[in-house]
């Protein structure tokens, strides 16, 4: 019986690209975040990822996603 892999996310570099632009979060933000919680990915790889130019590995999407969501949670409610 062979496992599958599948992606266990469905964060795409072009969805995180356009929640940080409307966060106003730098994309050198997000990687030292990620790279903070154990990321091991260049900050160039990253961009690539949201230029949706490169995929990442799902490890890399999963902590990539946290990073987002922390920084998000992090942003003044401006409502």
């Amino acid at each position: 019986m062979s496992v599958s892999r599948r992606r266990t996310s469905n964060l795409s570099g072009p969805h995180v690209l356009i929640a940080i632009n409307r966060a106003h979060i730098l994309p050198s933000e997000l990687w030292v975040y990620y790279y903070g919680i154990g990321g091991n990915l260049a900050e160039l790889d990253i961009e690539a990822f949201l230029y949706n130019l490169t995929d990442v590995p799902t490890m890399d999407c999963l902590l990539l996603n946290h990073a987002l969501f922390e920084l998000l949670a992090d942003q003044p409610n401006t409502r």
